[in-house]
């Protein structure tokens, strides 16, 4: 007992002597880890010096690929690839060089995939011996701007001839392939502001930065549709796989990610034709196009629309899709010729389709040749007479107007605030004595869609990286929806803030907040045919525990562990409140 009671002390003893080191030792100042100590208290002093082996060796790797490709990129250490913002006014420059006698290589962009600095100026210039032009393939290709490509047919630091702008490159280009007709090509890669420049496609695409391209020197003659047979890019693998180039570049083809086939990595787990899996109708081909949550159809002759469902008759679509029918005006008058007193009638309503909540007008015009006190008004949807009197949550009433001098009765239809239940036909009926004519209009209702925001509610730490996305599902297909933010219940300005704000493919948009600084509330604003949606997300951000909170907590376990070691002791000497003194 006496042994195990001295193990016991000596352990906590040992405890007390290793948290006295802790505490000493950072009151002493850690200063090789980069913590240190003034008089304000614990804070960080400067980088780990253990950072700067890993930023070597990855410029050490930079350089080796290039000098394998037969190019050359020197990268200085000193520059963090961490961030997409230069912290200088002046651009980052250390980046192009010429290339000259290489037949074939790769051109990216810094620290590729990675982040680049912005404001940045990169220029590379490849000159072709005599005979040869340049071939750029835009294997893997993400910027939406900034990139040029300039032609020349002589160029040195004083003269240049020829020359030809080839256009800003995107990765909206219709075609993957630059082809010069000149021997001298400039590439440069000019930005100063990094907001929405990089494309971003749901699922795969969403922190790839910048461009991993390749050039091969061809024959003068060489004709650009002999190019595009070898050539790829991300939008031609479909934004569900990686266009790759042997090692040789002679080729390019399509790395597909997992779950993703053929050639252009078009088909996938909703889209395979091999299996009867097909979304298209009236025999249209499926295939993915901008990612993993948009199937596309090539249709047949005859056949239109987003499935193939619609039929082409002469100049006029007739619908077969409900989706279509939803979200298309579609109206139909009928007139009616009679040789009673009604000569004839029309009917017209507001602007469709019509929001949910919003009011309903019907007018239905009536031209009779006297005024009769047999004129009589029926509302009809559906083919079952209105009862106006069942309407209790809203206000539904019908109206006659008197006849004009033109001989023109109005009678009208009121509903107060529609709701889905209202689509489908109404119709107006005038009978005078045994005599009726009729007419009919289809009317349609939509409602905001709703949009998907993620996450919802999050708590994160002060500093942490935030992405919130958002996008509308029922956009993915028509893509029409447009997309703005508000930050507590103002427009976000990426100018002032520091949120970024990048437009997602094929639908949606999203904000990186690089270092939270504050909790928010962010609201997506989607602009849609029916109006505009929003969905908000709450950013909930509290203090992270740094180097000084952390030493203030060791220090006070370091005094508490004595005061509760003066506390035993006190209840070890100190006699029993029941025991009686002996005088």
């Amino acid at each position: 007992m006496n042994s195990s009671f001295s193990s016991s002390r000596s352990s906590t003893n040992s405890s007390l002597i290793v948290i006295a080191f802790l505490v000493s030792a950072l009151l002493a100042g850690v200063t090789d880890t980069g913590v240190g100590v003034s008089a304000a208290g614990v804070g960080v002093t400067g980088p780990s010096r253990h950072q700067q082996p890993l930023q070597q060796t990855m410029s050490q790797q930079v350089h080796q690929m290039d000098a394998r490709s037969g190019s050359l990129h020197v990268h200085h250490d000193n520059v963090s690839c961490n961030n997409s913002t230069h912290h200088h006014n002046e651009p980052f420059t250390d980046c192009g060089h010429l290339i000259e006698g290489a037949t074939a290589g790769i051109i990216h962009s810094p620290f590729f995939p990675r982040p680049f600095p912005v404001p940045i100026y990169c220029k590379w210039t490849i000159k072709a011996p005599a005979g040869k032009v340049v071939a750029i393939f835009l294997s893997q290709f993400y910027l939406r701007d900034g990139f040029k490509a300039t032609e020349y047919a002589f160029l040195d630091s004083n003269l240049n001839v020829g020359k030809r702008e080839l256009g800003p490159v995107t990765i909206d280009a219709e075609s993957a392939i630059l082809l010069t007709t000149k021997p001298i090509l400039v590439l440069e890669l000019e930005l100063y502001d990094a907001s929405n420049i990089h494309v971003r496609v749901m699922d795969f695409f969403l922190d790839v930065y910048g461009f991993n391209i390749t050039y091969q020197l061809v024959p003068k003659d060489m004709r650009l549709d002999s190019l595009t047979r070898i050539g790829c890019s991300a939008a031609q693998c479909s934004f569900t796989g990686t266009c790759y180039a042997s090692l040789d570049h002679s080729v390019h083809y399509c790395q597909c990610f997992p779950g993703y086939f053929g050639r252009r990595c078009q088909y996938g787990p909703g889209c395979d034709p091999s299996r009867g899996i097909n979304q298209c109708k009236n025999n249209g081909a499926c295939r993915y196009a901008h990612g993993g949550s948009l199937i596309t159809c090539d249709c047949t002759a005859g056949f239109t629309g987003i499935d193939c469902a619609d039929t082409i008759v002469g100049s006029t679509v007739s619908s077969t899709s409900s989706a279509v029918a939803r979200t298309s005006v579609v109206s139909s008058s009928s007139r009616g010729i009679a040789a009673s007193n009604i000569v004839f009638i029309e009917i017209s309503s507001t602007q469709q389709p019509l929001m949910e909540n919003t009011e309903l007008n019907i007018t239905c015009a009536i031209l009779v040749q006297y005024y009769s006190n047999a004129l009589e008004v029926t509302w009809y949807k559906d083919g079952l007479a209105i009862n106006f009197a069942a309407a209790v949550e809203r206000q539904m009433s019908a109206r006659l107007l008197p006849r004009n001098s033109q001989g023109l009765l109005a009678a009208e239809l009121y509903i107060e605030r529609v709701h889905l239940l209202d689509i489908g036909v109404f119709t107006c009926e005038a009978r005078d004595f045994d005599f009726t004519l009729n007419s009919s209009i289809k009317v349609t209702i939509t409602t905001l869609p709703p949009l998907t925001v993620s996450p919802k509610t999050k708590t994160v730490k002060e500093g942490d990286r935030i992405v919130l996305t958002c996008f509308g599902r029922e956009d993915v297909a028509l893509r029409k929806y447009g997309y703005n933010w508000l930050k507590n219940g103002e427009i976000l300005n990426p100018i002032r803030e520091n949120e970024q704000i990048e437009d997602l493919y094929p639908t949606g948009s999203r904000i990186i907040v690089p270092r939270a600084s504050r909790s928010a509330t962010y609201t997506c604003l989607a602009t849609t045919p029916a109006g505009t949606a929003m969905r908000e997300s709450q950013i909930t951000v509290v203090p992270r525990f740094n180097a000084s909170s952390e030493s203030f907590s060791l220090v006070y376990l370091f005094l508490f562990s004595k005061s509760i070691k003066a506390s035993l002791n006190c209840l070890t000497f100190c006699p029993d409140s029941n025991q009686r003194h002996i005088m």
